[in-house]
């Protein structure tokens, strides 16, 4: 029934041992695998816009760099909406 008569069982752990050491690469690969498929991180959403639009200087600003009024316009225009309000 046995062949190695009075065996210590070593031949048992060896086994083990050898089959640990064969499936590991197989558990790494699909695991390396299976990682590299999952959806990075998302990029940040942009901040709602607000309904109201662009501020006055803002607009003012788009309408410089456009060319659309000169600097000196741009200078007194800006001055008037920094200017407090009141009579």
């Amino acid at each position: 029934m046995y062949w190695h008569e009075g065996g210590s069982g070593a031949g048992w752990g060896l086994l083990l041992v050898v089959m640990v050491l064969s499936w590991l690469p197989v558990v790494a690969l699909t695991y390396l695998v299976l990682r590299s498929q999952r959806p990075g991180p998302r990029p940040p959403e942009q901040p709602p816009r607000t309904a109201a639009g662009p501020t006055p200087v803002e607009v003012l600003d788009q309408r410089l760099a456009r060319g659309e009024i000169s600097v000196e316009e741009y200078q007194k225009v800006r001055n008037l909406l920094h200017a407090p309000a009141g009579p």
